[in-house]
């Protein structure tokens, strides 16, 4: 049985457990309980389960809100697009290191500027930076032969991107529509 490892922030914690039960002739891995936050976050979670767990056979990984959004008052991207892509390509070297073949998903849409509830109050989410830094994380995965799974362009035809009330997570309808779509990739590669 294929072994695979499912990295990444909420969005990703959003559709793991439907990705397990499309998958269910694969062994999936994931952390129910941790959002992998900043792409440097999932180079060390990735080193975690690696240590743990592996090797896997497939490694998913999304990863963009927490490095591309500021935060007031700091105005600035809290991972630079330079810095964010490096740390990309660090991660894909490090999959590939270990036999995994590592597919990369596209950061979804916001929709609109996320609701003001104390928790976003001070986050500055704009579709127009998740635009920009898909554009370079998709140019260096092409670059290094990496599959992308782009979900921006499957939830940019849903109505409000399909977002839930905050604007910048999915409805559960979308995120099983995710979980297809990750669940189909991971069989391409395993082939």
């Amino acid at each position: 049985m294929k072994k695979v490892l499912l990295l990444g922030d909420s969005i990703r914690m959003g559709y793991d457990d439907y990705v397990k039960d499309e998958l269910n002739d694969f062994d999936v891995y994931y952390d129910s309980d941790d959002n992998g936050r900043f792409i440097s976050y999932n180079i060390w979670m990735f080193n975690q389960f690696n240590n743990k767990y592996g090797p896997f056979d497939i490694v998913h990984f999304n990863s963009g809100y927490w490095d591309m959004t500021p935060e007031g008052p700091h105005r600035e991207h809290e991972t630079p697009i330079d810095e964010y892509v490096k740390s990309l390509e660090r991660l894909v070297d490090y999959i590939k290191s270990t036999g995994a073949t590592p597919i990369f998903a596209t950061t979804v849409p916001i929709y609109d500027t996320p609701k003001k509830d104390g928790l976003y109050e001070a986050v500055d989410h704009q579709n127009k930076v998740v635009i920009e830094y898909n554009s370079k994380a998709t140019e260096l995965m092409k670059r290094k032969g990496v599959m992308i799974n782009d979900l921006y362009s499957l939830m940019e035809k849903e109505e409000r991107y399909g977002k839930c009330y905050d604007s910048l997570h999915l409805t559960d309808e979308n995120y099983k529509k995710c979980a297809k779509q990750v669940a189909k990739c991971v069989r391409l590669a395993a082939k």
